[in-house]
């Protein structure tokens, strides 16, 4: 039959999230943006205590139950960190049922990314070998990745939590731990774990062709790479033949007061890459434009928090004044609010899949979220069919 998500596809606030180059349509799962936003959280959670504020934030028992009513689940589960490595690299993992998935997390590195050489390695560099024999990424995130990986025992403690579990195995990082996410991506897409991967504000990692074997195994909204407002990060390597971006380009900028959320577009690979939405664009507020950096430690929630949805800029400045090379609270605007203006009115520009108890029962039927999980289910092949089905309607 087909996936419980899929009647929800219909529902117009929705765009797509789903590139079919052949067809030339595109599909959006129904929580699409709600997996983006937690995502993005999980990224600005890893550079505070997110193991106190993750489950009191936005993973709680409350939200839990709203959209999973059955569920007898602790909503929040660390199961391994590691860190810091020689480079200065941390992240963690954990067990989310909401989103029926345990999520990889690599936090971004200000050093690191201060002082980001543009050397380059094969991907056999990381153990992939025959894959693509033309793929390289960045030297420096393949170093630090490798000390991520011999830490944890090439992430033991996640993949055991993971087997016959159930669950979806996606990653996602900000900044240099965005380059990690993708190259544990790939990693881990070769050996049919992971089939999600998010990135927050990442630099270029792989080159053209590196590029291509992502987008082939990371279609739509299973490669998402997202860009905050005026955030100048992701051109921190420049475009040449040895680096280009991987993934969907999902820009967000500004506030939408429908919806209450940022706006977003979805940048697809017909789109010219200069049209509105798909460029950086600063997001004024009350007369006073943020910084770049500013906008980089903002996606969902500020820097350090697990959620709520606000723009506190009391923990960004401090926290850039305090470990971004180059920056005192001297330098740094304080805007006291967001702007309204430039809210999306139509699908083409975004829209939002609220967290509420109505739109939530269509989400209850989760194989995690109710029950154990069927034979199979959590097989990477059965993973992948589900993945599939969802983008194009396929029956299950």
């Amino acid at each position: 039959m087909r996936s419980s998500l899929l009647s929800l596809v219909s529902l117009a606030t929705l765009v797509a999230a789903q590139w079919d180059g052949q067809n030339q349509t595109r599909n959006l799962t129904p929580d699409g943006f709600w997996h983006n936003r937690y995502f993005a959280i999980l990224s600005m959670g890893s550079y505070g205590n997110y193991d106190t504020l993750c489950p009191t934030q936005t993973f709680t028992q409350a939200e839990q139950l709203k959209n999973f009513p059955n569920s007898t689940l602790v909503p929040w589960e660390l199961i391994e960190e590691w860190g810091p490595t020689a480079s200065g690299n941390q992240g963690f993992s954990a067990v989310i049922p909401e989103m029926n998935k345990v999520v990889v997390v690599f936090r971004g590195n200000p050093q690191v990314e201060a002082n980001l050489a543009l050397d380059v390695v094969p991907w056999s560099y990381i153990g992939i070998n025959g894959t693509c024999q033309d793929c390289t990424m960045n030297a420096q995130a393949a170093e630090a990745y490798m000390e991520a990986k011999n830490a944890t025992n090439n992430f033991e403690a996640t993949r055991d939590r993971y087997a016959g579990a159930g669950l979806v195995y996606a990653i996602t990082g900000l900044g240099f731990g965005g380059m990690l996410a993708q190259i544990h991506a790939v990693d881990y897409n070769r050996a049919q774990i992971a089939y999600y991967a998010h990135n927050q504000g990442s630099p270029r990692v792989f080159n053209p062709a590196g590029v291509q074997w992502f987008n082939e195994n990371f279609n739509g909204e299973a490669g998402e790479r997202a860009v905050w407002n005026n955030d100048d990060m992701p051109e921190l390597i420049p475009a040449s033949e040895n680096y280009a971006h991987a993934g969907t380009t999902f820009k967000y900028w500004g506030f939408n007061e429908t919806s209450q959320q940022p706006n977003w577009n979805i940048c697809w690979p017909d789109v010219d890459p200069d049209a509105l939405g798909c460029v950086a664009a600063p997001n004024t507020r009350d007369g006073i434009t943020p910084l770049p950096v500013q906008d980089h430690y903002w996606a969902f929630t500020s820097v350090t928090n697990c959620g709520p949805f606000t723009y506190n800029y009391t923990l960004i400045n401090n926290y850039i004044a305090d470990n971004v090379p180059g920056y005192t609270l001297d330098d740094l605007p304080v805007p006291a609010t967001w702007s309204y203006t430039g809210a999306s009115t139509t699908t083409q520009y975004g829209g939002y899949y609220p967290q509420t108890t109505q739109a939530a029962a269509t989400r209850a039927s989760s194989p995690f979220g109710t029950s154990a999980p069927a034979p199979g289910v959590g097989s990477p092949a059965r993973n992948r069919a589900k993945m599939l089905a969802r983008w194009y309607g396929a029956e299950e």
